[in-house]
């Protein structure tokens, strides 16, 4: 008990239950807070837990995002190798389809090669046998005593005369055609009284064209005199200039045409045609002169780009015979017989570059202006650049 004597029973006593009642408030205070809190907290708990299930969703959709992101780059990846791949493909497909078509154009050519040595072996057949006759002719001796009259060496003289072939009365190998020649191989015309040996094509564009020129390689030199390139040079079933002199008696009726092919070292042909083709005389220099131009390689004897660089109208000249119009002699420079202006647009018997288009100088060319240096068989007015051509051919056939 209280032992404080100043403190009254009654006093401790209210205290005490004053202190009771306080604490059974808080107890029920307590007791009412707890469903309160309660009910709270499980509402916190609810929201986290939402909130969590909202972070797991974001979360995921980050991660599928990062994923598709991975995806596309993969697919882009794949994408680039596949395109190059098609590249590849396609460029590989291009590199085969143009090769198909170089052999394609080169097996022609080898056709037409073939159908000239079949038609060389069948002349050489033909002269074969005539020869056999003459000789059979020279060594027959008659069964008959001849009369004192008529001595024996006169009369195998007589015997022993073969008649001229029929072939070397036919003016040029138009009249071949017309006499129904239709094999293109190499016959004998007559220029000015004289057989003269000409390679004629009735295999290509109609026929009835004598070969005036052809380079297809490299075994017959084209930087001749002026003699040799008047008389005429090289093989008939190869490479040869046919001779200006005879090129001037075959085209001296007028209204003759020309036909020019050119091939480059890709297989491609292209051809120039001119109406009207004449060569003059050798008093002359042998000018030439063509009429109007069609065909696709372009027009070099009546050049458009530049009066200088025309041929048309214009002389011949050799190394050693110069009738251009520069200063220089063309002739020598581009070691060639042409027609020569100042300098030129086109060289077709100029040096035979064998395997490649270009000479030692491959830069610095003006447009319209071809370079000197380096130049080989040339038609500028095709490729516009230096370019020295793989197989050029010009013949001649009257309309």
């Amino acid at each position: 008990m209280y032992t404080n004597p100043c403190i009254h029973p009654l006093f401790v006593s209210c205290v005490l239950k004053l202190d009771m009642f306080n604490i059974v408030h808080k107890e029920n205070t307590l007791i009412k807070c707890v469903p309160y809190y309660h009910n709270s907290l499980s509402n916190k708990v609810r929201q986290h837990e939402s909130n969590m299930a909202g972070y797991v969703l974001i979360w995921a959709i980050f991660s599928s995002i990062d994923l598709l992101v991975h995806c596309q780059v993969y697919v882009f990846q794949n994408l680039d190798e596949h395109e190059q791949r098609i590249s590849v493909l396609e460029s590989s497909i291009a590199n085969a389809t143009s090769c198909c078509s170089a052999l394609t154009k080169e097996n022609e050519f080898l056709k037409i090669q073939n159908k000239q040595l079949f038609s060389m072996v069948q002349n050489l057949s033909a002269q074969f046998s005539a020869l056999q006759q003459n000789m059979v002719a020279l060594t027959t001796v008659p069964t008959t005593t001849p009369t004192p009259s008529i001595p024996t060496t006169k009369l195998i003289t007589t015997t022993a005369t073969p008649t001229p072939p029929a072939i070397s009365v036919s003016r040029d190998c138009a009249d071949l055609a017309a006499k129904g020649q239709t094999l293109s191989g190499v016959f004998d015309v007559n220029i000015g009284g004289n057989a003269k040996k000409v390679y004629c094509d009735f295999d290509h564009d109609g026929g009835r064209w004598t070969v005036i020129q052809r380079r297809q390689g490299a075994p017959v030199d084209f930087n001749r005199n002026w003699t040799e390139y008047r008389d005429g040079f090289g093989v008939l079933t190869t490479d040869f200039w046919l001779g200006n002199e005879v090129i001037h008696r075959l085209t001296a009726a007028g209204n003759n045409i020309l036909n020019i092919k050119v091939m480059d070292w890709s297989g491609n042909i292209e051809f120039a045609e001119y109406k009207n083709f004449y060569l003059s005389d050798e008093s002359t220099d042998y000018t030439m002169t063509v009429g109007k131009y069609s065909g696709t390689a372009g027009d070099s004897f009546n050049y458009p780009s530049s009066s200088l660089l025309r041929h048309n109208n214009h002389r011949f000249s050799t190394p050693d015979r110069d009738r251009d119009n520069s200063f220089m002699n063309c002739a020598q420079l581009l070691k060639s017989g042409w027609w020569f202006n100042s300098c030129y647009s086109s060289n077709l018997n100029g040096m035979f570059l064998k395997g490649t288009p270009h000479g030692p100088k491959t830069m610095g060319e003006v447009s319209g202006e071809p370079t000197l240096e380096g130049t080989g068989i040339e038609w500028y007015p095709w490729k516009h650049q230096q370019y020295s051509m793989a197989h050029v051919e010009m013949k001649i056939r009257p309309v």
